[in-house]
């Protein structure tokens, strides 16, 4: 009877862990995810250089699930789109985001991006 209550115990604190670890470490990961990305971006001169831009301004707002995205070229605005935001598959500051609009004009209509979040840099890449 005491081996079996032990077995018992062990798995019991085993599924806790489990499911600790699945939900509540995930939903903080994404939480903290969300706190960051949430506001303005802006490109780093590298890539309005290759890009052959001036600037390019992205906004997230994670509360409404929704942002806008505004490239400068020639110092006058070329783009502005407001988008749906949808994030996924949170993990290791690594996610999955996708921009959904019904302009099919939009450069990132119904495209989804590979995202790597660097809070320590402060940088997002897509």
């Amino acid at each position: 009877m005491k081996l079996r209550n032990i077995i018992l115990i062990i798995i019991s604190i085993f599924l806790i862990y489990l499911i600790y670890f699945t939900y509540i470490c995930k939903n903080k990961e994404n939480h903290i995810i969300d706190e960051f990305i949430n506001g303005y971006w802006i490109s780093d001169n590298n890539f309005a250089k290759i890009s052959d831009i001036d600037d390019m301004i992205l906004n997230f707002d994670i509360k409404n699930s929704s942002g806008f995205l505004i490239v400068i070229i020639d110092k006058e605005i070329n783009d502005s789109d407001e988008f749906i935001l949808k994030i996924h598959k949170c993990e290791n500051n690594e996610f999955e985001i996708e921009f959904l609009s019904d302009d099919e004009n939009f450069i990132w209509y119904d495209k989804k991006f590979k995202a790597i979040l660097s809070i320590n840099e402060g940088s997002l890449k897509l």
